[in-house]
Protein backbone atom coordinates (compact mmCIF):
# COMPACT_ATOMS: atom_id res chain seq x y z
CA UNK A 1 0.00 0.00 0.00
CA UNK A 2 2.84 1.81 0.98
CA UNK A 3 4.01 1.62 -2.57
CA UNK A 4 0.97 2.20 -4.69
CA UNK A 5 1.01 5.89 -2.41
CA UNK A 6 4.34 6.70 -3.54
CA UNK A 7 4.22 6.04 -6.64
CA UNK A 8 0.36 7.56 -7.11
CA UNK A 9 2.56 10.93 -5.71
CA UNK A 10 5.02 10.91 -7.74
CA UNK A 11 2.58 10.73 -10.74
CA UNK A 12 0.52 13.49 -9.48
CA UNK A 13 3.65 15.87 -8.81
CA UNK A 14 4.91 15.07 -12.62
CA UNK A 15 1.66 15.64 -14.18
CA UNK A 16 0.98 19.41 -12.57
CA UNK A 17 4.66 19.99 -13.62
CA UNK A 18 3.86 18.95 -17.15
CA UNK A 19 0.46 20.85 -16.95
CA UNK A 20 2.23 24.26 -15.51
CA UNK A 21 4.74 23.78 -17.98
CA UNK A 22 1.59 23.47 -20.80
CA UNK A 23 0.20 26.47 -19.89
CA UNK A 24 3.31 28.70 -19.20
CA UNK A 25 4.27 27.98 -23.05
CA UNK A 26 0.87 28.02 -24.71
CA UNK A 27 -0.17 31.37 -23.15
CA UNK A 28 2.58 34.02 -24.53
CA UNK A 29 2.63 37.48 -21.89
CA UNK A 30 1.59 40.02 -24.05
CA UNK A 31 1.95 43.15 -22.55
CA UNK A 32 -0.45 45.88 -23.95
CA UNK A 33 0.15 49.66 -23.70
CA UNK A 34 -0.98 51.87 -20.53
CA UNK A 35 -4.13 53.85 -20.97
CA UNK A 36 -2.36 57.60 -20.11
CA UNK A 37 -5.10 60.03 -18.07
CA UNK A 38 -4.61 63.40 -18.39
CA UNK A 39 -5.51 66.19 -16.03
CA UNK A 40 -6.69 69.83 -16.48
CA UNK A 41 -7.20 71.29 -13.36
CA UNK A 42 -5.75 74.83 -11.41
CA UNK A 43 -2.60 74.12 -10.09
CA UNK A 44 -1.58 78.03 -9.07
CA UNK A 45 -3.33 80.90 -7.95
CA UNK A 46 -6.31 81.03 -5.84
CA UNK A 47 -7.58 77.05 -6.65
CA UNK A 48 -3.92 75.81 -6.31
CA UNK A 49 -5.31 73.57 -2.98
CA UNK A 50 -7.96 72.13 -4.64
CA UNK A 51 -5.78 71.05 -7.49
CA UNK A 52 -3.44 69.56 -5.94
CA UNK A 53 -6.15 67.45 -3.94
CA UNK A 54 -7.83 66.00 -7.25
CA UNK A 55 -3.75 65.35 -8.44
CA UNK A 56 -3.41 63.66 -4.99
CA UNK A 57 -6.63 61.75 -5.56
CA UNK A 58 -5.62 60.68 -9.15
CA UNK A 59 -2.59 59.51 -8.16
CA UNK A 60 -4.05 57.15 -5.38
CA UNK A 61 -6.74 55.92 -7.41
CA UNK A 62 -4.62 55.11 -10.59
CA UNK A 63 -2.03 52.77 -8.00
CA UNK A 64 -4.75 51.23 -6.51
CA UNK A 65 -6.43 50.31 -9.87
CA UNK A 66 -2.67 49.06 -10.87
CA UNK A 67 -2.23 46.62 -7.92
CA UNK A 68 -5.72 45.58 -8.47
CA UNK A 69 -4.50 44.51 -12.47
CA UNK A 70 -5.82 47.24 -14.14
CA UNK A 71 -8.70 48.58 -16.33
CA UNK A 72 -10.15 46.08 -18.93
CA UNK A 73 -10.81 46.62 -22.26
CA UNK A 74 -11.75 44.74 -25.23
CA UNK A 75 -7.99 43.99 -25.99
CA UNK A 76 -7.75 42.59 -22.42
CA UNK A 77 -6.04 44.30 -18.98
CA UNK A 78 -4.50 47.00 -19.24
CA UNK A 79 -2.36 49.68 -16.80
CA UNK A 80 -2.58 52.96 -16.01
CA UNK A 81 -0.01 55.69 -16.33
Amino acid sequence: MLVFFRLWSHLWQVSILCLSFSVNVQTPSIQLPPVQLALIEGMSGPFANSGEAVLRNLVWAVERVDVRGGVTTQEGKRRLV
